[in-house]
């Protein structure tokens, strides 16, 4: 039982960094901010939804693992499973320009918000 395995938000957290860089850039106005830049800056409000919804659904992934009982276990082990394979699958496959990354964030936050949910009454 990997009851202990716990998640994190690396890459997420280091985009947030540079978006704040970036508007700190703009706020300075300093003209010479990569293009690349800007065009991540474009989607700030959007991309910070994205983080803060990761950042939930993580907190409350590592809850369910962290807290579950051995007895809890079988009974959500199904559906860990099947977040584990999504997770895995968006690791792999998306980036912050894939089509399909809302769809992939909404889902696993409405499945660890459900769990927990459930969990705690």
């Amino acid at each position: 039982m990997n009851v202990k395995r716990r998640l994190w938000l690396g890459v997420w957290l280091q985009l947030v960094a540079v978006l704040r860089e970036v508007k700190y850039l703009l706020i300075r106005n300093m003209e010479e901010i990569p293009a690349s830049a800007s065009d991540l800056y474009a989607n700030n409000d959007t991309l910070l939804m994205y983080v803060a919804h990761l950042d939930l659904t993580v907190a409350w992934y590592n809850k369910i693992r962290e807290t579950v009982l051995e007895v809890e276990y079988p009974i959500i082990e199904g559906q860990l499973q099947a977040i584990d394979t999504q997770l895995l699958q968006a690791e792999q496959t998306l980036d912050w320009q894939s089509d399909g990354k809302t769809q992939s964030i909404t889902t696993q936050y409405n499945v660890c918000s459900s769990l927990v949910a459930v969990r705690d009454g």
